[in-house]
């Protein structure tokens, strides 16, 4: 069976615990949690409308968006929108923490890239407004 994209933030985190200290690792933590959040909420919004129906009805049998899709779906859209849209209109918090979540975040996607869990546009890289 292939990976979820839960599987795969799993093992990022599992990766950073190894290398960080607990509170770096705790901020990484609440960053991979909202990113899921995030991911259950808003990235139904890129998904053609049969994977729409499809997940949909799973959905509706308890699945969340990250546990349901394969990493093969990761999309480095996902990580630019939401630090560029998520972090900064949903999170009620101050700026200080917007930056470590974002920082932690872009080093997600980073180990993503590395590890070849996120799909890469040539024609269309991630950009953060």
């Amino acid at each position: 069976m292939d990976k979820t994209i839960h599987d795969v933030l799993l093992e990022y985190l599992e990766a950073r615990a190894k290398v960080s200290s607990l509170a770096v690792l705790a901020c990484h933590q609440d960053a991979v949690g909202l990113f899921e959040d995030y991911c259950d909420g808003y990235c139904t919004d890129f998904l053609e409308d049969e994977e729409l129906e499809t997940f949909e009805r799973s959905e509706f049998k308890g699945e969340r968006f990250t546990e349901y899709f394969s990493a093969e779906f990761l999309d480095g859209v996902f990580f630019a929108d939401f630090i560029s849209y998520f972090l900064p209109r949903k999170m009620l918090c101050g700026n200080d923490r917007i930056r470590r979540l974002a920082r932690a975040i872009l080093q997600c996607y980073s180990w993503c890239l590395e590890n070849g869990h996120v799909k890469v546009d040539q024609d269309a890289p991630m950009t953060i407004n």
